[in-house]
């Protein structure tokens, strides 16, 4: 057997394929405006915009039948197999979007396949980062697991970055109508072409050292939930704030620019800004977590964000360029201890034999509910349940990250951390 690539390169590897799929999902979400009146024209009032929530939310309950499918894959029969199949799904569906023909060229029909491109987007998103922690995992020492796990979100940030780039540069150099005819696809094809190189880069990936051994389940979703339900539950539930930040910051474009008045371009370059910052701090984040410990720092920094999330919408507010980039480059900076800290945890939840599953069934359940939040917002303020914007992301937040530090608490209590196993 070929010999592995030193932890460098392979740490590299891995998260590849994770930003691409970040660049896809944030580049969905940005674009959602011009999908509307592209594959929707017909619609009215808020319906269009609720329509491309239930598609974006179609990709995260797709999420959970792609964890099961490539954890049980993975755990089963191999990292490897795993990792090229998550790469080929993504690199086909983001392609097709691309290609798609709009309600104007095929009528309603259209819509249809979105809805089914966009389903097999999710089934590959269920399946990468889940993936992508868990070879790294197997690949190290239990004090690094927070840095390298930084080190892969800090590759999610710069695809975000590059979603954010292309969008900002295609809002710059092309009208809104000439986005909405074919500008919108520019971003797909783009995204399609790296995951091809990608695609063909995984594919010379050789196994992790775990991954080598028979697997002990034939069924590891059965055994998952027979064996470790309480796991499962605290694992998911850990998951759930920092999941609800991150879809909220997709949605920025589309909030700041309807409810504050916020150009799109502005939006785009303070969320480029900010996501830079993520990307340096996300390391930085996940050294202290190995120092301090990961539920300390997800405690505290839920803690802090009940405490500071109102003040912080007060500040964008101020319509001002220089207010909205703070206000991103804050949120980032909590999302960075987040994920630099819960990744940890669901990697020290589970036992090798199924801890692609656990990992991937706790993260994208976790993602489903987030991922009707943007549905419930919109829908709260469109039909006049709460005239404040500022007051119903403070009251939701605020209950999500209370309930993430009682979930925490109970982790830390009942000791199911195994930070013994290597």
């Amino acid at each position: 057997m070929k010999k592995q690539p030193n932890s460098r390169i392979f740490l590299t590897l891995v998260s590849l394929g994770a930003s691409l799929e970040y660049y896809d999902f944030v580049v969905y979400a940005m674009l959602s405006p011009y999908l509307n009146r592209a594959f929707f024209p017909d619609s009215q009032s808020e319906i269009p915009y609720l329509h491309t929530l239930g598609l974006f939310s179609v990709g995260y309950i797709a999420r959970p039948f792609g964890g099961i499918l490539f954890g049980s894959l993975g755990d089963r029969f191999g990292r490897r197999v795993t990792f090229v199949s998550v790469m080929l799904l993504m690199t086909l569906s983001t392609l097709l979007i691309g290609l798609l023909p709009t309600y104007s060229q095929i009528g309603a029909i259209s819509g249809l396949l979105l809805i089914l491109l966009r389903f097999f987007q999710g089934l590959s998103f269920g399946g990468e980062l889940p993936g992508a922690i868990t070879v790294v995992s197997e690949q190290t020492s239990p004090n690094k697991y927070g840095f390298h796990c930084g080190i892969i979100m800090s590759s999610v940030a710069f695809g975000s970055i590059l979603a954010s780039l292309v969008l900002q540069l295609l809002s710059r150099i092309l009208t809104e109508e000439e986005i909405l005819r074919w500008g919108w696809r520019c971003p797909f094809l783009f995204g399609g072409v790296l995951a091809i190189v990608s695609f063909a880069i995984r594919v010379s990936m050789q196994e992790t050292r775990s991954a080598r051994k028979p697997g002990e389940h034939r069924i590891p979703i059965i055994s998952l939930f027979k064996f470790h339900p309480l796991e499962v539950l605290l694992g998911s539930a850990i998951v759930l704030f920092p999941s609800a930040l991150i879809v909220f910051m997709l949605y920025i474009p589309e909030y700041f620019s309807k409810y504050f008045n916020y150009a799109l371009p502005d939006i785009y370059f303070s969320n480029t800004f900010s996501l830079l910052w993520a990307a340096c701090c996300l390391p930085v984040f996940g050294l202290l977590s190995d120092r301090i410990g990961p539920t300390r720092i997800l405690m505290a920094t839920s803690f802090l964000f009940c405490l500071f999330i109102f003040p912080m919408f007060e500040l964008v507010s101020e319509q001002s360029v220089a207010c909205l980039a703070l206000f991103l480059i804050l949120i980032q900076t909590f999302i960075a201890a987040l994920v630099t800290s819960y990744l940890p945890l669901l990697v020290t939840l589970f036992p090798e034999s199924v801890r692609f599953t656990g990992i991937a069934f706790c993260y994208n359940i976790a993602y489903v509910l987030a991922g009707l939040t943007p549905g419930l917002f919109n829908f709260f303020l469109s039909k006049n349940f709460s005239h404040n914007l500022i007051f119903t992301t403070h009251f939701m937040t605020g209950v999500v990250a209370l309930f993430s530090i009682i979930q925490l608490n109970a982790v830390r209590k009942r000791k199911y951390l195994r930070l013994s196993e290597p």
